[in-house]
């Protein structure tokens, strides 16, 4: 039995008109984020965790290679500022102090803390 005319063509739009709205709808200009990117040579920090696997350190041996050291902030010269240490798995870790409008300074020789210190640990005693 042939169906009616009005329904073939109603199941048509839905399959034609109702993906193109919705693929207009999503093509809108960039909306507005809460976070952006800041370059490295703004803000002053240049810090980065790579990691380098080997035959002895890497996730079959180490279950936690990839989950990274950590970032701590905390005011450490008293100026209202929150100042940034970066721990890393296999880089030095570094201590960034806050001069204001997301500009820092790296104060890791200074600070005497963290200078010839690999990893998060060691922080921690």
């Amino acid at each position: 039995m042939n169906e009616p005319i009005y329904q073939t063509h109603q199941v048509k739009f839905y399959l034609l008109y109702v993906p193109l709205v919705f693929f207009l709808v999503n093509c809108s200009p960039e909306k507005e984020t809460l976070f952006s990117e800041l370059d490295s040579d703004d803000t002053g920090i240049d810090f980065r965790n790579d990691l380098v696997e080997t035959e002895d350190k890497n996730v079959l041996n180490y279950t936690y290679f990839y989950n990274g050291g950590g970032v701590a902030t905390g005011d450490l010269n008293n100026d209202g500022l929150a100042d940034l240490v970066f721990t890393g798995n296999q880089q030095q870790n570094r201590v960034y102090m806050n001069k204001g409008n997301f500009e820092f300074s790296d104060i890791t020789k200074n600070s005497g803390t963290v200078e010839n210190m690999v990893g998060a640990q060691e922080l921690l005693w």
